[in-house]
């Protein structure tokens, strides 16, 4: 007996230092994760230190084996460590792809396509993982991670040569960052932005980008980055021919990374003496940059000098221009068609979740003024009742002052008593009145707002749905839908525009517009033609005081109106 109570007792601590041993592991995996979680971006090679000092990694699970997997995936990827595969960061990705957690969601699927981009070189799968992350921006509280995905995306559109979408999603992640309060991310998008309004001959655009660039320069952390501004400045002024300043800015980029200055600095340099006619320089120069270990160097060096010599021989650069626009023009189809066909699948997920808002608040005002419906009744039976107890209190006085009137001795008290019964008939009287024409005015307001609210809704369900639309029975239906729906949106374009509301036609097409509608429906809808639509929207743009008046830039002025500070955002950053 004795025995198995000491067997029992040695049991018994054993599993209470089991259960120590685990707590202490547990809280010590955790204190760890916290601690990658915030070097993560400031020192990832310490962040991937204390990741990789987890010993019990292998056995973790659940929430913890999804935050390890993302940080670590994350910690390798900001340390230039290859990886063969996605299958880490897609523990993470399985974990929260049902959770309610925004922000380590889009984290996880902003990661996995920074892995498919730069590792496995899969543009198209990149591409789906950062729209997922894209999804999840709404919710997300992390501005650092939401600046990063719209960057990317911009990066792999205009890799893919959707050069507008990459303008937008640019200029997104630069408001981001100026959310985020994040200088040197800021002026690497801005970088981004100035090449891209190059690329779409927007001069204007991309030298207020320069401009910014070279006021904040100098006031950067980031020394390399410092160097690729001015490098990039210095070549753009190459390619303007203004050698003198193009000169001044590529000095100053080499004092900056002296001593050992890349090669890239090398080949401005070069491209510099070449154009000023200083060849012995050049020459020396294209010889070192031809033998360095940068294949991307190595080839735009041999680019250079083979400009060099077709600029002699104009035949031959004729054909060789020839030759790179004809395999340009194919490569860009491909690509532009594959992510072009990602793009459209996420912009009509889009398209789908507006509907179903908009479905979602035609029921819930059905619902409210059902329960204003019933609340009217309710409260118009506890007065018609009260009407009703009112009559028939006026009644037994009114036979009181018969009896009182017919009494023989009449006498002071009486007469007072008369008079204060006809003084209480009067009061009652007035209110029953009063009562009366309120229930009368409550009706009638009631079955108006049904018929009103039915009308509406059949006007809307018409045009979207048949595709049919009487204009002059159904145009105060369509403006007074668009009212309800989207925060008074026909009321505050009077307001604002008011030249607008003198034409019905221009007013037409920017409630059909409101509706989503492309312009064959609207033009259909209307019975007029595509040209006529596309020529109300120019006027439409040049009476509201927009400088352009293509079809991007009008269907951005009614976004504006339905959702305010959006438009507000990326009319200032592409102004």
């Amino acid at each position: 007996m004795k025995r198995e109570k000491n067997i029992l007792f040695i049991l018994t601590i054993l599993l209470l230092l089991a259960c120590t041993a685990c707590y202490r592991s547990t809280r010590h995996v955790t204190e760890h994760l916290s601690q990658a979680e915030e070097l993560i971006w400031a020192a990832p090679d310490s962040a991937l230190h204390i990741l990789e000092s987890i010993s019990t990694s292998r056995h973790l699970t659940g929430k913890e084996q999804a935050d390890y997997a993302l940080l670590l995936s994350l910690a390798q990827y900001r340390c230039y460590i290859s990886v063969s595969s996605d299958s880490l960061i897609n523990l993470a990705i399985e974990y929260y792809k049902d959770k309610n957690d925004a922000d380590k969601k889009g984290a996880a699927f902003y990661v996995k396509g920074c892995i498919l981009e730069e590792y496995t070189k899969d543009i198209p799968n990149a591409l789906l993982a950062y729209k997922e992350a894209e999804m999840c921006i709404p919710d997300m509280n992390e501005k650092q991670y939401v600046a990063r995905i719209y960057s990317s995306l911009g990066y792999v559109n205009k890799k893919s040569f959707h050069f507008e979408p990459a303008k937008e999603y640019y200029q997104k992640a630069l408001q981001a960052n100026i959310d985020g309060k994040d200088t040197v991310a800021y002026a690497s998008n801005l970088l981004n932005l100035s090449t891209l309004y190059y690329t779409l001959h927007q001069a204007d655009s991309a030298n207020r980008c320069i401009n910014t660039l070279i006021d904040i320069a100098d006031s950067l952390n980031d020394l390399d980055l410092q160097v690729k501004i001015y490098n990039n400045i210095a070549n753009r002024k190459i390619f303007e021919k203004n050698y003198a300043e193009a000169e001044k800015y590529l000095i100053h980029a080499i004092r900056l990374s002296s001593p050992h200055f890349p090669d890239k600095l090398s080949l401005g340099l070069a491209n510099l003496y070449a154009y000023t006619g200083q060849k012995e320089k050049a020459d020396s120069l294209f010889t070192h940059l031809l033998s360095c270990p940068d294949l991307l160097v190595r080839s735009n060096s041999y680019l250079d000098l083979l400009n060099y010599f077709l600029a002699s021989h104009p035949q031959e650069h004729s054909y060789l221009n020839h030759y790179i626009t004809l395999t340009d023009s194919i490569y860009k189809e491909n690509r532009a068609e594959e992510v072009g066909k990602i793009q459209q699948k996420y912009d009509n997920e889009v398209l789908a979740r507006t509907n179903d808002q908009l479905y979602f608040k035609w029921i819930l005002t059905s619902v409210v003024g059902s329960l204003i419906c019933i609340i009217a009744v309710t409260f118009l039976q506890k007065k018609w009742r009260k009407a009703n107890a009112l009559q028939k209190q006026i009644e037994e006085l009114e036979e009181k002052k018969k009896v009182l009137t017919s009494s023989s001795q009449e006498n002071e008290r009486y007469v007072i008593q008369i008079s204060e019964l006809e003084s209480q008939i009067n009061d009652l009287k007035n209110e029953k009145r009063r009562l009366k024409y309120f229930i009368n005015k409550t009706k009638e307001s009631k079955e108006d707002k049904e018929d009103d609210y039915s009308s509406i809704f059949k006007t809307y369900l018409s045009i979207t749905k048949d595709k049919t639309y009487d204009k002059e029975r159904e145009r105060d239906n369509l403006r007074q839908w668009l009212n309800l729906t989207n925060q008074n949106f026909t009321d505050k374009l009077i307001k604002h525009y008011p030249v607008l509301s003198k034409s019905n036609q221009l007013m037409d097409v920017c409630c059909l517009t409101a509706l989503n509608l492309s312009i064959e429906d609207i033009a259909t809808l209307l019975g007029i033609g595509e040209r006529t639509v596309e020529r109300y929207t120019s006027d439409i743009c040049k009476k509201v005081g927009l400088s352009k008046g293509g079809k991007h830039i009008f269907v951005e002025f009614i976004n504006s109106t339905l959702i305010p500070q959006h438009y507000y955002k990326i009319f200032f950053l592409s102004t």
